[in-house]
Order: C-alpha cells, then structure tokens, then sequence
C-alpha cells in the first residue's frame, strides 16, 4: 500500500506531489500524526484541499474548543475532550466502510459514525497549511505524518502510538 512519510516536526507547509492515491474516493484510508498545539478553534494540521468542498482534514476545532477533528466533504467527528494542553498526542483519522473514526494517544475517542461522500481527486495533501486558506494555517507543530491507503486497524493504530510513545 502506498504511503507517504514525513519524519521529524514540519514548521512551515509543505505539500506531497499531486497523487491519485492521496485522492480516496468512496474508498478506506487512514491519515496520521502526532502534534502539540494549545490554539482554540478551527485549524489543520494536515488534510487534502481540493477547492470544491470534497476534501478532508485532521487538526483541531471543528465544534470549538481545543477538540481534536477530523472532517470529511465537511462531516466529522471531534474529541469531547480538549487536547490543546501542549503535550504531543498521536492522532488517527480513519475511514472505513464509510464510517468516519479518530482516534487519540492509540484509543477510539471519536466515531465511528457513517459519513459515505466521495472524495473527488484534486489537490496535494498539505502538511501545516490547508491549501491557500491561510487562516487555517496550523499553529502548532507536527511530527511523523503518515498518509494510507486503507483503514489501519485499531491495534495497529495503538501499536503505532506505543512505538512512539507522547514525544516524537
């Protein structure tokens, strides 16, 4: 399965070539990161802008607060809790089956709930910066992207996070 990988903490934005297999469709995929942030509101940390609201983010803020979200063609799903403490947390969002799911530090804590739009293809996938909508821009720092084209599983997302524990 095709990945892509971007070590180490990303503070400026930086963009993948424009591939198909960052473009999901109807299909599974799983994007992942760790990240440390302490803003309120509305921000991505990582995610494919396409312009036409087919598109899907990981970052914060989706229902206000400090929650952790993960939003699809502009359906999601957010923590219940704030996570804008400062500390590194690892993150997963999760399509499978149509159902939409985030998990936090290797625990479910969002979904899944059934959101089965297409992703139409278009757009890089953008670390720290949401296309050219820079009030989006993320303020906190990110660490270890990982973009996949199936939906990891619960233990391996859980592994993932052991593997790297809260500081990248």
């Amino acid at each position: 399965y095709p990945s892509y990988y971007a070590p180490g903490t990303v503070t400026l934005p930086h963009n993948t070539n424009q591939d198909a297999s960052v473009n999901p469709g109807t299909g599974d995929f799983t994007l992942e990161a760790i990240l440390t942030y302490t803003h309120t509101g509305i921000k991505v940390a990582a995610g494919k802008y396409a312009g036409s609201g087919n598109d899907y983010w990981l970052g914060s803020g989706l229902v206000g607060g400090g929650v952790i979200s993960f939003s699809a063609n502009g359906n999601g799903v957010s923590t219940t809790g704030s996570h804008n403490n400062g500390a590194w947390h690892h993150v997963a969002a999760v399509r499978a089956s149509g159902q939409l799911s985030l998990y936090v530090d290797g625990v479910l804590a969002a979904g899944p709930i059934a959101k089965p739009a297409a992703i139409v293809p278009g757009g890089p996938l953008w670390i720290g910066q949401f296309g050219s909508l820079t009030n989006f821009n993320w303020p906190g720092q990110v660490s270890d992207v990982a973009y996949y084209s199936r939906a990891l599983t619960a233990d391996r997302i859980r592994s993932h996070f052991e593997s790297v524990g809260s500081v990248p």
